[in-house]
């Protein structure tokens, strides 16, 4: 066999074909993984595709590149044939999803900055027509999702106090896809570990709680602007049930004002307390989880699943819910995770949790924030520590009054 040929099978059984001797920088591509796999794997002082030249090296080659772009597809696709994806040509082929090169290449977010450079990728994968792998199966995020659904309707509609013992049915309690709905308690909690979602709130960190009251009234002190007094915690809010008073402020005043305002036809007005905490304050921060990692990116792929996740269940956390007769239904879910993750869950296994930031509702790209302080927890700015023990968690360091006009028909 001459040299030639077995070059060729060699290529063609690694299931790469690419370009000769051609070399790409991270600029012609827009895809992050694949720009860290570029620097990290640069050898040549001089793109091919760009013509960028530089002293330094810039440009990897498009051997190496594509070799690890199919790895990297092969963590999560497949062949159709391989997979057994069903296939009827009377039904219109395969009768599951599946993509072509080209395709899978544009579902995964490669994006070249030539179309030359598209092509030469594709022509250098595989002719396959891709499925995901084990087709029939919920992907890992999904059988979480599912979990988190499942343990909504329970609590929502089946056991609210005692969801954690009770006998209920799950449905095909034996299948890989179902998750005990109690489990997805833990489940949150092994991610928030996993994805790093603590962080620490100190000095001089601004607070901002908005309390909306007539014209006439001047409320100034902690007890009036901090967390409620138990009598008057009447009402369900996202985090906390009825009867249990939690600080619920945000990081700059005009998402606090949003976050509490409902718009009404008479002039009313902001009342903006600025707090700071006492002692550093540990907290989750739901707000950092943001686009999954890249399939490209080996250092973080294996947290796509559970990025995948946390982002629906934040979509869920976060979104609005109006005033209505059944909202403190909608609101049940969240106040369990939140009272596990004040109550149970534990940082790094050894520290309470102190609050949860989330993305605000109301104020899109902001963050508001839940910290478990009661009213006797939130001190003015004169009161000496010492005259609360040190239970104290938030002090009261200034007021500002803003009038807010009636929403014009």
């Amino acid at each position: 066999m001459g040299g030639v040929k077995q070059s060729m099978l060699e290529e063609e059984s690694r299931g790469v074909w690419p370009p000769d001797d051609s070399y790409v920088c991270a600029n012609c591509l827009e895809e992050e993984g694949l720009q860290k796999f570029i620097a990290e794997n640069a050898t040549h002082h001089e793109c091919t595709y760009c013509g960028r030249q530089s002293n330094t090296v810039i440009a990897c080659s498009m051997e190496s590149m594509c070799e690890h772009i199919l790895k990297s597809i092969y963590t999560e696709y497949g062949s159709a044939d391989d997979e057994c994806v069903p296939y009827d040509s009377r039904e219109g082929g395969y009768q599951l999803p599946t993509f072509d090169t080209y395709d899978l290449l544009e579902e995964l977010g490669v994006s070249a900055g030539s179309h030359n450079l598209f092509m030469a990728i594709v022509n250098a994968l595989p002719d396959h027509t891709w499925s995901r792998r084990d087709p029939f199966f919920a992907r890992q995020d999904q059988r979480f999702v599912f979990g988190w659904k499942a343990f909504c309707r329970l609590v929502m509609h089946t056991s609210r106090y005692v969801f954690f013992k009770g006998r209920y049915i799950i449905d095909e309690p034996n299948h890989p896809d179902t998750i005990d709905p109690v489990e997805i308690l833990k489940i949150i909690g092994s991610l928030v570990q996993e994805l790093d979602l603590a962080r620490t709130i100190s000095q001089p960190q601004s607070i901002f709680r908005v309390r909306i009251v007539e014209s006439c009234e001047h409320p100034s002190t902690a007890k009036e602007l901090g967390a409620p007094p138990l009598e008057y915690c009447t009402i369900s809010n996202r985090m906390s049930p009825a009867g249990i008073s939690m600080f619920y402020g945000a990081f700059d005043r005009e998402t606090a004002i949003k976050e509490t305002y409902e718009r009404c036809d008479e002039v009313k007005k902001a009342v903006i307390g600025e707090f700071t905490p006492t002692r550093p304050l540990r907290v989750l921060d739901f707000s950092s989880v943001h686009a999954p990692p890249s399939i490209f990116d080996v250092d973080n792929r294996h947290r796509r699943s559970s990025a995948i996740f946390l982002q629906n269940f934040i979509h869920d956390i976060a979104k609005p819910i109006k005033r209505i007769a059944r909202a403190h239904i909608d609101y049940v879910p969240t106040q369990i995770v939140t009272e596990y993750l004040r109550l149970v869950f534990l940082i790094e296994e050894k520290y309470e949790v102190d609050g949860i930031i989330y993305p605000s509702a109301k104020n899109s790209g902001e963050r508001a924030i839940v910290i478990f302080a009661d009213n006797n927890q939130c001190l003015d700015l004169n009161v000496s520590e010492s005259s609360n023990g040190s239970n104290n968690v938030l002090r009261l360091v200034k007021i500002e009054e803003r009038l807010l006009q009636p929403t014009p028909h």
